[in-house]
């Protein structure tokens, strides 16, 4: 038989370095917008393909992207913010998938002015 498999194979075994960063972010445990603050940690795991960096939060299938661990779980951040905020102006409007993300997000975050009874 002739014309075996021609494709790249991807390892998905982790340099240490690698290993180390990620460790450093296993959880989002504070955002970069401050109008929202974490009171339950939202869980991340880790992808790396094709020279891009890829934080998950499975539980609220949100991802970020980087060049770097840091600058993936960065992006991450904003995600999560920038999702919380847009299911917000619709939550009246949410699908029951959409509603489930949303209960999960004001379940672990908590918006800043009303902690100020604002």
């Amino acid at each position: 038989m002739t014309g075996g498999y021609t494709g790249t194979v991807m390892s998905t075994q982790k340099t240490e370095t690698q290993q180390a960063s990620e460790s450093r972010f296993p959880t989002v445990d504070g955002l970069l917008d401050s109008r929202l603050r974490v009171v339950e940690p939202i869980a991340v795991t880790w992808a790396h393909e094709d020279g891009t960096y890829i934080a998950e939060a499975l539980e609220i299938n949100e991802y970020g992207y980087g060049d770097s661990v840091p600058e993936a779980f960065a992006d991450l951040q904003v995600s999560i913010a920038e999702l919380y905020f847009d299911l917000y102006e619709d939550k009246d409007r949410l699908g029951a998938d959409l509603r489930r993300v949303y209960e999960t997000l004001t379940r672990k975050l908590r918006r800043v002015d009303a902690d100020n009874g604002e």
